[in-house]
């Protein structure tokens, strides 16, 4: 695939919680698994996004903050975080669709949860924590050249502009 012109590839790794990956989204995948995949990704000198998501029915504030660990601890060039919204028809969705309280056209994978926060941190919470994920990721010490080297690239400001208007 990289001969055909493959240069970034994309894993949902969700979480970095081995009991939210389990007992929430059945996964089926270890977090040892998430490491060794990325190691061969970045042996075939490939980029690397991984897509995460807080805010689970159950995910405690130390959960997220387990999944914000793992991902600065990955050797990955982007992430993206986003709260939790079960989409319809997928596991998540069937497992979960009675604890739902949103509908469907009012999802927003950036700003709130869909979930009572009986189940979940707040809306407010997780959207703090959201942030906190993207500033320790996008400027970690080992990121923080290539974050600011897209703030002023002309290739990458449309995508950098994207980003910072759902921060």
């Amino acid at each position: 695939m990289k001969s055909a012109g493959l240069i970034k590839v994309a894993i949902g790794i969700e979480s970095g919680s081995q009991r939210i990956l389990d007992n929430i989204y059945n996964k089926g995948i270890t977090l040892e698994q998430v490491k060794n995949a990325i190691s061969i990704i970045n042996e075939l000198e490939l980029s690397c996004r991984g897509y995460f998501m807080i805010g689970a029915p159950t995910e405690t504030e130390k959960e997220i903050n387990e999944t914000i660990k793992f991902s600065n601890e990955l050797a990955i060039d982007e992430a993206t975080f986003s709260i939790t919204t079960p989409l319809p028809h997928t596991y998540l969705y069937e497992k979960t669709k009675d604890l739902i309280v949103k509908k469907a056209e009012d999802f927003d994978y950036y700003k709130t949860s869909v979930y009572s926060d009986k189940l979940t941190l707040s809306s407010n919470k997780l959207n703090k924590l959201r942030r906190k994920a993207l500033i320790m990721f996008y400027f970690s010490p080992k990121r923080l050249f290539k974050t600011l080297q897209s703030f002023f690239s002309l290739s990458e400001m449309r995508t950098t502009l994207y980003k910072l208007k759902r921060f």
